[in-house]
């Protein structure tokens, strides 16, 4: 831009004054824009990359406007022209501009009425006051009515114009990003608190429920503190144990009182645990309680505190105890007439062998001083008898020890308190032993069965009466499951390293199991065979029996196909 392209937008008639300030105008202009052009075309270019702003001049002088706006649209911003206060205020109403540059003496409205009421209408639009009065309360007079800066005419270095209206205008994104920040701070922060305020009344809301949930339940709950102090005690622990809140609130808690140190620390142990023990309540009944413990140790050691819920088992374990005894009693019921069967063969072979014992023997009395290779003893020579003697000898002794066999096998069964002999046993010798309780069933029912014993099984340990009442189960349940003579029936035992368990499986080719029963077949009471005399008791009594060694049994079955039945019993774990 130079001096003629500015004189040609110039009126015809100027004052004198208007001349004078006009030339230095320009002569700051081209001054400028001498000193751009030796500058780096780095500088040339950064202002052409400056954001576009719209930039609104208020003064009555057209010479000043049309010279600020060459110079800053050449920097890159949007200017407008007003030349009054009037024009300005509607102007900044329709383009809403990013900065005013402001003339304090003007015809109509002066500058600091303009400026008054561009604070009262557009607060956030900064304004630069410029003026060439000189008069220092004009000066404190525009900042006190909200001018961001104040400027003198004329302006010899327009640079200082530049800075002016940059600083104004990044002063004023800084306080619109301000604003932003702090509306969506305090939209956050209502948001924030509606939704604490929503937490506090569900909050509320849970607790009020917790506290009906925790009075209404039927278990009794009991929280005590690390001084086994009782702090909070339910009304299902008052029904169940007689004392009143009011009564052990605050106390020790008075089950313990006549407790061991040992079975105490056993109840209160850290951690989430769950066991059985007999307690007296406040009558000095005994109640068979199991007892889930949670301890709440997240806390320093004084704040600690133990959840005790306890479940009343005590009918639950007379009906189990009754259950056990009715599958005792249906297993051996179905078992008499096959141990009946096994004691008569071996009776009925020693009567058979008998008389042809007694005539040798009375035979061989009679000719024992005159035995000659042609004498027959027993309707035998010699030579035959003596033979068929040894043999019949071994029968006899063998059919002894199987009537014993068999005899002491059922009396270990039925036993009453076989379950309380704790030892570590072979689940192959249980299994030979079951093989003998079950062996005429499983002779009537198939034709097929083969036994896979292996060798050299780890030890288990528990009860092995109890674990041959669940193998007898599951051979017979088995047995029943086949629908004829050629369907087989396998029986193996074997070890399951990745499960450190010994594991014992039946396979029949029976009729299956429907897969809407399989969940069910350890419920107590569920039989598929309740016409046939079933009890239902059989697989839920093992079940419970298996749990109770820490073992599990699965069952794998095919409607048609046949059933697999897994007993699987932990390997005792070798002393270092």
């Amino acid at each position: 831009m130079t001096i003629a392209k500015l004189y040609v937008t110039l009126p015809l008639q100027f004052s004198a004054e208007m001349l004078i300030f006009g030339i230095l105008h320009l002569t700051s202009i081209n001054i400028l824009f001498l000193q751009m052009s030796v500058q780096t075309p780095t500088i040339v270019e950064a202002m052409s990359q400056k954001p576009t702003s719209r930039i609104l001049t208020i003064d009555d002088e057209l010479l000043v406007r049309r010279s600020f706006r060459f110079f800053l649209e050449d920097l890159g911003y949007q200017v407008f022209e007003a030349d009054s206060g009037i024009t300005g205020l509607e102007l900044t109403t329709t383009i809403r501009p990013d900065l005013i540059l402001l003339d304090l003496k003007m015809p109509d409205i002066d500058g600091l009425r303009t400026l008054s009421q561009l604070r009262k209408d557009h607060n956030e639009i900064p304004v630069i006051v410029i003026s060439g009065t000189g008069d220092i309360h004009d000066v404190v007079e525009a900042l006190r009515r909200g001018a961001c800066d104040y400027l003198t005419k004329p302006i010899i270095n327009l640079q200082v114009l530049e800075h002016a209206v940059s600083k104004s205008l990044e002063r004023a994104r800084l306080l619109k990003e301000n604003r932003t920040y702090q509306e969506s701070l305090e939209t956050e922060v209502k948001k924030r608190t509606l939704a604490l305020e929503d937490a506090c009344r569900q909050l509320a809301a849970s607790k009020q429920t917790l506290e009906a949930l925790f009075q209404a339940t039927p278990l009794a709950i009991v929280l005590l503190d690390c001084h086994l102090n009782v702090t909070l005690w339910n009304r299902g622990a008052e029904r169940l144990f007689g004392w009143l809140a009011t009564e052990v609130e605050g106390a020790t808690c008075p089950l313990f009182k006549d407790l061991d140190e040992k079975t105490l620390k056993t109840i209160i142990s850290p951690g989430l645990s769950s066991h059985e023990q007999v307690l007296e309540n406040r009558d000095q009944d005994r109640l068979t309680l199991r007892i889930s413990t949670a301890g709440l140790d997240d806390g320093p050691d004084d704040d600690r505190a133990i959840v005790l819920l306890f479940e009343n088992i005590t009918e639950k374990k007379r009906l189990q105890n009754e259950a056990d005894r009715a599958s005792r009693l249906a297993s051996l019921g179905q078992l008499a007439a096959g141990v009946a069967h096994e004691i008569n063969n071996p009776n009925g072979l020693i009567l058979l062998n008998m008389p042809t014992l007694r005539d040798f023997i009375a035979d061989a009395l009679d000719q024992l001083n005159e035995i000659q290779p042609e004498t027959r003893i027993g309707g035998l020579s010699l030579m035959r008898a003596r033979e068929i003697a040894p043999q019949l000898t071994d029968e006899m002794e063998d059919a002894a020890r199987r009537i014993r066999q068999i005899v002491e096998d059922l009396k270990d069964f039925a036993s009453r308190d076989s379950r309380d002999t704790i030892i570590n046993f072979d689940l192959n010798n249980s299994v030979e032993k079951a093989l003998r309780l079950a062996n005429n069933t499983i002779r009537k029912a198939t034709d097929s069965f083969h036994c896979d014993l292996a060798d050299s099984l780890p030890q288990v340990h528990g009860n092995p009466q109890r674990i041959e009442q669940v193998i007898v189960n599951l051979l017979i349940n088995a047995c029943e499951a086949l629908e004829e003579r050629s369907a087989s029936l396998q029986l193996k035992t074997c070890i399951n390293p990745a499960k450190k368990m010994v594991e014992l499986q039946v396979m029949d080719q029976g009729s299956g199991i429907k897969p809407a029963d399989m969940k069910h077949i350890t419920d107590p009471f569920f039989t598929t065979r309740r016409e046939t005399g079933g009890t239902g008791l059989g697989l839920s009594v093992s079940a419970r029996i298996v749990r109770e060694h820490g073992g599990r049994l699965d069952f794998d079955s095919k409607l048609g196909q046949g059933t697999c039945a897994t007993l699987g019993l932990p390997i005792i774990a070798e002393e270092k």
